[in-house]
């Protein structure tokens, strides 16, 4: 999903507030299941939940049992105050992981997750009827959720007729989305193609124009929450079930394994690779200010690289960076895929100038669009 639209996750304490039939949580790092959680998946959260909620079941009803004497009756004592942590957690979640579930199923968030995850396999004309059958006024989903499957095709689709785009447009008037943050990217798209078509008229070589594809990461399904409990274990069990039931339709909503151009960058650029298939970074230029230099040479242009991969790096995007990219390139990090002939693990600390929600990079783009 884009926002927390179904409760907020910000440091403070923990506790609920807000009006009737309006709760607002507090997650932080005291929280471990949301620690533990916070970059799964929703779907794939709800077996962990699973096990949780027999353990709670389990312990309960130890708990209620009257075998074992007064030894049994002083441990049951000792272990409540653990069981009404575990029970107020588990309470917590649930809340949160239903208005997710909820939210989820009433916009159809699974069928655009799935619909932008084929945008890029799919031809112009197969890509455009799947997206203008998600743009219909009379399909489910917000008029942000449309305007960023829109935006995706775009992106996926670079080389779009100038009428696609005009039907994209006006079909997005007539949901009531703003078509400015397509035609923005539209016009970057081409002025980045004149750009290509001056140099290649410039450098007198024949134009072998093949469609620029724009790299588009997958968007992580969800974050950090788990559920169930209520009153009493045959409540909870009811509850969970219910829930379970719910996710077994979302399965599209499991992230596909996608690097990013951000973390294909960094991946060349750490490794270092002699074989020539650094095609992303070849052009990069490369600094050392430990290396001895002539006079008079450009640093960047003489000094020998360093042979071998790097262990650590710092990644800062200068404007807006997002969630995706830094988990995409946390996530190699820590893989195997990213680890040297030795085994040692990499080190990438990921900055930004800001942290831009989907909605809110929507409605920059929504800016930009009006003011060009």
């Amino acid at each position: 999903t884009d926002d927390a639209d179904a409760g907020s996750q910000s440091s403070g304490s923990h506790g609920a507030s807000g009006g009737a039939g309006h709760k607002t949580y507090d997650l932080d790092s005291s929280d471990t299941f949301f620690v533990e959680h916070a970059n799964m998946p929703f779907p794939a959260v709800a077996s962990d939940v699973s096990t949780q909620l027999q353990e709670y079941n389990k312990k309960l009803q130890e708990m209620r049992s009257k075998d074992g004497g007064a030894g049994k009756l002083s441990s049951a004592i000792n272990a409540l105050p653990q069981m009404t942590e575990m029970k107020r957690s588990l309470d917590e979640h649930t809340n949160i992981a239903s208005a997710m579930l909820k939210e989820i199923q009433e916009r159809e968030i699974n069928k655009y997750y799935e619909a932008e995850s084929e945008f890029g396999s799919q031809g112009r004309t197969a890509g455009m009827t799947a997206l203008m059958e998600r743009l219909s006024p009379e399909g489910k989903g917000t008029a942000i959720d449309k305007l960023r499957a829109a935006l995706v095709f775009v992106l996926r689709k670079p080389n779009l007729t100038s009428e696609q785009v005009d039907a994209i447009c006006a079909r997005l008037k007539e949901i009531g989305a703003d078509p400015a943050a397509v035609e923005f990217i539209r016009s970057l798209q081409s002025m980045r193609q004149l750009t290509l078509d001056t140099t290649a008229i410039g450098d007198d070589q024949p134009q072998q124009k093949e469609p620029q594809q724009a790299s588009f990461g997958g968007a992580d399904a969800t974050s950090g929450f788990a559920m169930f409990a209520n009153k009493f274990a045959s409540q909870m069990q009811q509850h969970g079930e219910g829930l379970l039931t719910g996710l077994k339709n979302l399965k599209n909503l499991l992230p596909m394994r996608e690097d990013t151009l951000t973390t294909r960058i960094v991946s060349e650029l750490m490794e270092q690779s002699e074989s020539g298939a650094n095609k992303l970074t070849q052009d990069y230029e490369y600094f050392d200010p430990r290396a001895s230099t002539l006079a008079g040479e450009s640093r960047s242009r003489h000094i020998p690289r360093v042979r071998g991969s790097f262990h650590q790096a710092i990644v800062f995007m200068v404007g807006g960076g997002n969630y995706v990219e830094q988990h995409t390139l946390s996530e190699w990090a820590s893989s195997s895929r990213s680890r040297d002939s030795a085994g040692q693990p990499r080190s990438v600390i990921y900055g930004a100038t800001d942290f831009v929600s989907p909605s809110a990079f929507c409605q920059e783009l929504e800016t930009l669009g009006n003011e060009k």
